[in-house]
């Protein structure tokens, strides 16, 4: 599976590593600790599923019924779940829908807490993210609003959950990610798998790739445009370019395509690059993108209507990031100019 499905495994392995945070093992009464993380492998039951031919809406159906409710339920017939109803519980999840990709299950954990990729889908509208106030065009093609959202069952979110964000395979580098010298403005590459990819590209993208770091700021030097968005389809790295991510429900959903080795060129891009754009593709916009940006220093653009973002009770994130509708597209660089001379 792709990076994003191994959250359960990675928030597991957290607590394997770190068994301060753990209760006693003979606290037996909810007084005796403060949460309950119940463990589960609903991914993997899923992604089994798969492997054996079973369609993507029958696997999460399956998944759901057949293993996450009643696990979910037997949970909630011992004396921790009857003495708090639930609240003390917690329960990660890897879906790209959260709880409606599991809705019996759901209904059954109304009062859990559940940390996963989504939220709410008001939120960047009720936390006032936008960097331009009030949209400055028409609706453009590729909106996901809130009410989109719902037509389809996208979401399901209570106020006690929790964004978190996607786990990152790269290393953090100390000297380069802190770097202010970043010659580039704005840099994407990765699969066109959504609208806002197909449009970015549309109106920036470069279909010569460089090879090297070098070459990509030769050619922006080389460049009638003083400030230029360099978008790529694809990976920069070429041994990966016949990867592609074409399905949010397949195990490689967030393929090498999306995920560039460990010492490359999509790097160094992100090294030289003031801004990183994130958008939507095979799944949500909170993806691994987003950490791998700020991982290597480069300024997130999260480029959505429905975001919601991880760990937004504890982060300040209109000093991590800048948000902008997708309708603004079209005035993505003059609005990244606008702030890289600020």
């Amino acid at each position: 599976p792709g990076w994003q499905y191994s959250i359960e495994w990675n928030v597991r392995h957290f607590f394997d590593q770190n068994q301060w945070l753990l209760a006693s093992a003979q606290a037996q009464d909810a007084g005796d600790f403060d949460l309950a993380l119940v463990d589960h492998c609903f991914s993997s039951v899923y992604f089994g599923l798969k492997d054996h031919n079973v369609s993507h809406a029958n696997a999460l159906s399956e998944a759901d019924s057949a293993y996450l409710t009643p696990l979910v339920a037997a949970h909630m017939t011992q004396p921790l779940g009857q003495q708090c109803g639930g609240r003390n519980f917690v329960a990660v999840s890897a879906s790209d829908l959260g709880r409606a990709d599991f809705p019996m299950a759901a209904a059954v954990m109304k009062n859990w807490t559940l940390l996963g990729l989504n939220g709410n889908f008001d939120w960047l509208l009720t936390e006032q993210m936008f960097i331009v106030p009030e949209p400055m065009s028409p609706p453009g093609p590729c909106e996901e609003t809130g009410e989109w959202r719902k037509k389809f069952n996208g979401m399901d979110w209570r106020p006690q959950d929790a964004v978190i964000h996607a786990p990152c395979r790269h290393t953090w580098h100390a000297q380069r990610s802190a770097s202010n010298h970043r010659p580039l403005l704005g840099f994407f590459a990765g699969s066109l798998n959504s609208c806002s990819r197909q449009e970015l590209f549309n109106l920036f993208g470069t279909h010569a790739k460089p090879r090297t770091l070098q070459e990509l700021l030769d050619a922006q030097a080389s460049s009638s445009l003083e400030s230029k968005l360099w978008v790529f389809n694809g990976s920069l790295d070429p041994q990966h370019d016949q990867v592609a991510s074409s399905s949010r429900i397949h195990p490689s959903a967030s393929s090498d395509a999306d995920q560039p080795p460990e010492d490359s060129l999509y790097r160094d891009a992100m090294w030289a690059s003031q801004f990183c754009l994130i958008l939507n593709g095979s799944s949500s916009v909170n993806n691994v993108r987003l950490i791998e940006a700020v991982m290597h220093g480069c300024i997130p653009v999260v480029i959505s209507d429905d975001f919601h973002a991880p760990l937004h009770r504890s982060l300040h994130w209109r000093d991590l990031a800048v948000f902008i509708r997708t309708r603004e597209l079209p005035l993505i660089t003059q609005i990244l100019v606008g702030l890289s001379t600020e």
